[in-house]
């Protein structure tokens, strides 16, 4: 009999198994019941339970980290959590009222969340960063590029699903066929902007230090989710339109996976604010490996509705048999990605025990007290250097005070400072670190 602790030695597997297991067989009963009660009326039904449940996660992390106080991070996830709840909505509404408009909106609103789910990150990042607002054009620019195809969107968008039913713009300018080109550069404009998130946040983590450079990382493994999600869905609308791809699955398909970035964003932005590290059980690395092993489970998920859409079609055809095998392939190289990719995370994260720095200058020199103090305690040392207190420490660091003193003590001791009358320990320890910061970058002799 197969126990706990040999389902936890499969690892992602057992995850990836289930996961597509559960996907296949929801999306199966869809395909099945669909002729007795209508391709549309199933297809909501399904979209809409899933989005009230992924709503329902992203709400709770949003209270969460409001609890903690990650209030403006809260207010953001807040946000996704409501424009996942319109994206339900409106969803059930097309499918009763035919209206252009309702049909163009419910379209192209997966633009929406998507966006949100990468600003989250990027608002994650800048609180673990200290700095609010830094990034504050690395969401704009994408959210702008999203209004633009939103608006454009509507006027020159035509979908099989409700015929005969017109653009709702079709009699203005936006009608214009010469907008159906700037709605697709729009859009492919705005998946490639997906990849801002990420990028500044792995930046902000490469710049960062100890237990921050951990957070920085978890919140960039997050931001990756709504990029990957994009590919896999630009890959299932190219199979879609080559006729390789039932409709009804693909239809219900996709409009699930666009609500699940959200709840990896979401439980990623409450563990990268709460990660904690006391230096020896490595809790921010397993915290790392949980959301890298949500966004394996959540890629793998979606490619294999992709595969099941393409199966759905037949095996008829030289091109559906074709296109599942690449699906396939593609399935199988990315699953077995996850241990490499997870391996050169933790060296990123294990970066922060690097006995060197980079100086604008690019030539690399020895940190500060390098060949005296361990990184964590050197951490600590700067903080002492910067005025704060051991309960200010123990906060930035997430740790306990009880952890802070021992660090400190050990600090004092193996920079040689005793207790004599008349001398602060802490402002000579101080002291030390400028003293050896300033020597390592070649300030003084």
């Amino acid at each position: 009999m197969v126990g706990a602790r040999e389902l936890r030695a499969l690892g992602p597997l057992w995850n990836w198994i289930l996961g597509c297991l559960a996907l296949l067989g929801l999306a199966g009963a869809a395909y099945v019941t669909a002729p007795a009660r209508g391709v549309d009326a199933v297809t909501s039904e399904w979209f809409v339970a899933a989005d009230t449940i992924v709503t329902l996660v992203v709400l709770g992390s949003s209270l969460v980290l409001h609890q903690r106080g990650h209030r403006r991070v809260a207010w953001w996830v807040g946000g996704l959590a409501a424009s996942l709840a319109g994206y339900a909505a409106v969803a059930g509404i097309a499918t009763v009222a035919r209206s252009s408009w309702v049909v163009a909106v419910e379209a192209a609103w997966f633009i929406v969340p998507i966006t949100l789910a990468g600003a989250c990150c990027l608002v994650v990042t800048e609180e673990l960063s200290g700095a609010p607002g830094s990034l504050r054009w690395g969401w704009r620019i994408p959210s702008l590029i999203a209004v633009i195809t939103l608006v454009t969107g509507f006027g020159t968008l035509t979908y099989d699903l409700y015929p005969g039913v017109p653009p709702p713009l079709a009699g203005t300018v936006l009608g214009h066929p010469a907008f159906a080109g700037v709605f697709g550069l729009g859009t492919a404009v705005w998946m490639l902007s997906a990849g801002i998130a990420p990028g500044l946040a792995f930046r902000a983590a490469a710049l960062s230090t100890g237990l921050r450079r951990g957070r920085l990382t978890i919140a960039a493994i997050a931001a990756t989710t709504p990029l990957l999600t994009l590919v896999t869905c630009v890959l299932m609308s190219i199979g879609f339109a080559a006729g390789l791809l039932s409709g009804d699955f693909a239809t219900v398909t996709v409009s699930v996976a666009f609500c699940l970035p959200p709840v990896i964003v979401a439980i990623g932005s409450v563990v990268a604010c709460s990660a904690r590290d006391d230096g020896v059980t490595g809790t921010v690395g397993r915290a790392a490996r949980w959301v890298l092993r949500g966004l394996w489970v959540t890629i793998t998920v979606q490619l294999a509705a992709m595969i099941a859409a393409l199966l759905a079609v037949g095996t008829g055809t030289p091109g559906a048999l074709a296109a599942s095998t690449v699906a396939v392939v593609l399935g199988v190289v990315f699953v077995a990605g996850y241990r490499p990719v997870a391996t050169r995370i933790e060296r990123f994260m294990a970066a922060t025990a690097t006995d060197e720095t980079t100086p604008p200058s690019g030539e690399p020199v020895p940190a500060p007290l390098s060949g005296t103090l361990s990184p964590r305690e050197r951490e600590v040392l700067s903080l002492i250097a910067e005025g704060r207190s051991n309960a200010a420490i123990a906060a930035e660091l997430v740790l306990s005070e009880r952890t802070i003193d021992s660090h400190v003590t050990s600090i004092f001791d193996k920079l040689g400072l005793g207790r004599e009358a008349g001398t602060n320990r802490r402002v000579q320890a101080a002291a030390t670190w400028i003293r050896a910061d300033l020597e390592s970058r070649g300030r003084v002799g």
